[in-house]
C-alpha cells in the first residue's frame, strides 16, 4: 500500500521505526489513540500510551461512569500526606511503584517507580486508595514517597528530553484528591472522570518526552518573525485560526536536534 501511494506510515513511526525503542515499545509508533474511561487499567494505559508519544482520546460515557462507581466505589475523603524529597540516586532507583498497607489498614505507604509503568502505577494505586477497593477498603490516609524519581532535569536515556521532577507528579496526586472528593461526594461523574483523564494528560506532558522546535526557528508574530526562544507570553502569535495570545511557556531543557 505504501509503495502504491494508497497509505502512509505514522508520523511517529517515521521518527522512530526500526530503532531498538520501536521494538521494546511498540505504542511509540502511534500518533494517536483512544480508550474508554471505565476501570482503573484504563489510567494505567493513558499514562503509558502518553508517555510513549501517543496522544490518548477517551470517552466518559453514562455506562463508564456506572463501570467505575461499581469498580471504584470512592469514599468520602482521604487524606494525603507527600514525605520530603530526598532522592535516593542511582543505581538505588525503584523502577516499579511499591505499596505497603499499616497492620490496620488505615495508611497506605506508596513509594513512586522512576518509570513510565512506576507513574501508572502510582496514579492507579491513587484512585484504589481513594476508593473502597477490596484491598483498601479501610484506608484513610494516603502517604506519596517520590525519593525515587530523578529530579528536574536530569537527562531521559530511552526517548530523550528531561526529566520534570517529582513535583508535577505530586501536583497530579494532590489535584487528583481534589477532583475525586469534591461534591457529590462519594460518587464518580462524567466532570470528574474527565478532570482526572485531563490531569494525567497534564502531568504526563509536563515531562521531557515531547518535543519542541529548535532554537532559531522563526514564529510568525503580529509585528513579524520572531526566533521560537524569544517568544513569551502575551505575544500574539499565527494560527490556523489567526493571531492567538501565548499564554504559558513551559521549559523543557536543552535538548539535541533530531
Amino acid at each position: 500500500a505504501l509503495m502504491n501511494l494508497q497509505g502512509f506510515t505514522a508520523g511517529r513511526t517515521l521518527w522512530i521505526g526500526g530503532s531498538p525503542r520501536s521494538k521494546e515499545f511498540p505504542l511509540a509508533n502511534y500518533n494517536c489513540s483512544f480508550l474508554d474511561f471505565k476501570e482503573p487499567h484504563d489510567v494505567y494505559e493513558a499514562v503509558i500510551l502518553l508517555m510513549s508519544g501517543s496522544g490518548v482520546g477517551f470517552r466518559v460515557t453514562e455506562d463508564n461512569i456506572a463501570s467505575l462507581n461499581r469498580l471504584l466505589p470512592l469514599k468520602d475523603y482521604v487524606e494525603v500526606e507527600v514525605e520530603p524529597y530526598n532522592y535516593v540516586g542511582k543505581p538505588r532507583t525503584k523502577e516499579h511503584t511499591e505499596v505497603h498497607l499499616s497492620e490496620d489498614g488505615q495508611t497506605l505507604r506508596m513509594v513512586v517507580g522512576d518509570s513510565r509503568e512506576g507513574w501508572a502505577e502510582a496514579f492507579v494505586e491513587t484512585l484504589k486508595a481513594f476508593s473502597y477497593t477490596p484491598e483498601y477498603k479501610n484506608v484513610k490516609k494516603l502517604v506519596v514517597n517520590v525519593d525515587h524519581v530523578r529530579p528536574l532535569g536530569e537527562r531521559l536515556s530511552r526517548f530523550g528530553g528531561y526529566a520534570s521532577g517529582p513535583e508535577v507528579l505530586v501536583e497530579g496526586i494532590l489535584d487528583a484528591q481534589k477532583v475525586v472528593f469534591r461534591n457529590p461526594v462519594g460518587s464518580w461523574t462524567q466532570t470528574k472522570a474527565l478532570d482526572i483523564m485531563n490531569l494525567v494528560g497534564r502531568t504526563v506532558v509536563a515531562g521531557g518526552t515531547r518535543r519542541c522546535l529548535p532554537a532559531g526557528t522563526p514564529v510568525l508574530t503580529e509585528h513579524g518573525p520572531k526566533p521560537i526562544e524569544e517568544v513569551a507570553p502575551g505575544d500574539k502569535v499565527l494560527t490556523s485560526a489567526g493571531f492567538k495570545s501565548v499564554v504559558e511557556r513551559i521549559y523543557q531543557g536543552s535538548q539535541e536536534v533530531i
